[in-house]
């Protein structure tokens, strides 16, 4: 026996090893703006070279403080497009990679359940790109019932095909802008409820900054329509917490009943059924 030792590095293979190292890069930038790590990797933004320039030395000088080291040929500094967690970010906004959108597009019909959950599983990556998958994709969700059948016929093929479509190139997002007013749109379906959170840009256009959608599960598809419809404006207040709370939005739905419910410019109705009671408290703490 040689004794006790102690490791002088942050190890592979320990499993608190990435919660540590994350925890000690955002200790390192978090008073940077417009800097975002993620374990090794960092992205600096800026709106001009001379902010970029002086936030890439706050960076730099933190890390030499630390005593952490670059690899030159890894790092991409002042470019106008740059690949970042599976997504391509410019100005304009944020898109999906040309790779996974082409093994997207070219993925051939499953043959089992297996095939079915490996293609469901590679759409979930690129979920805010897709306004009402649950919807559409409601077919192929059925067929991963335990009790269901594998049978692939034509209205299966179809939303396969209509998911595919859903996802294009022209799939872009913008970023988030704190000075630019905040619309949520939230709608249901009989199989599903969805939501987008968008900024109403200065030419009057919505632009989108995410998308949020949720397949119903067999007791929420007997829910009245109105239900449906304040349990879609609840999902997408919570999916959208850390963007609207705190700060003034629209909430758009197009269900009449439910706007007299939760405007709050009247007392709320004594009929109301406790779940909607709950909701309608919810909602009231945002503005």
């Amino acid at each position: 026996h040689r004794g006790a030792f102690k490791c002088k590095r942050l190890q592979f293979g320990v499993s608190i090893a990435p919660g540590l190292f994350q925890s000690i890069m955002e200790r390192l930038l978090q008073d940077i703006p417009g800097v975002i790590p993620y374990f090794d990797d960092v992205i600096i933004s800026a709106s001009t070279k001379e902010e970029l320039w002086k936030r890439l030395r706050a960076v730099l000088s933190r890390f030499q403080e630390a005593g952490l080291k670059l690899k030159k040929e890894k790092c991409h500094i002042g470019v106008s497009e740059v690949e970042f967690l599976g997504f391509l970010i410019d100005a304009s906004g944020i898109r999906p990679t040309p790779s996974k959108l082409r093994a997207i597009k070219e993925a051939p019909a499953p043959k089992d359940k297996t095939e079915l959950q490996a293609f469901l599983g590679l759409l979930n990556f690129y979920n805010l790109f897709l306004p009402q998958k649950a919807t559409i994709a409601e077919p192929l969700h059925r067929l991963l019932d335990k009790a269901a059948t594998w049978r692939w016929e034509r209205r299966e093929a179809e939303a396969f095909q209509k998911i595919k479509n859903l996802l294009t190139s022209k799939s872009v997002l913008v970023q988030y802008n704190e000075s630019l007013p905040l619309t949520l749109t939230c709608d249901a379906s009989p199989y599903g409820i969805g939501a987008v959170l968008s900024h109403q840009l200065p030419n009057g256009e919505d632009a989108p900054i995410a998308y949020f959608s949720k397949t119903l599960t067999k007791p929420q598809r007997n829910y009245s329509q109105l239900d449906k419809e304040a349990l879609a404006a609840v999902a997408g207040v919570k999916r959208f917490h850390e963007y609207i709370y705190g700060r003034h939005f629209t909430l758009i739905t197009d269900h009449k009943p439910l706007l007299g419910i939760i405007a709050g410019d009247k007392p709320t109705p004594n009929i109301l059924s406790p779940r909607m009671l709950r909701w309608t408290v919810f909602l009231a703490a945002y503005n």
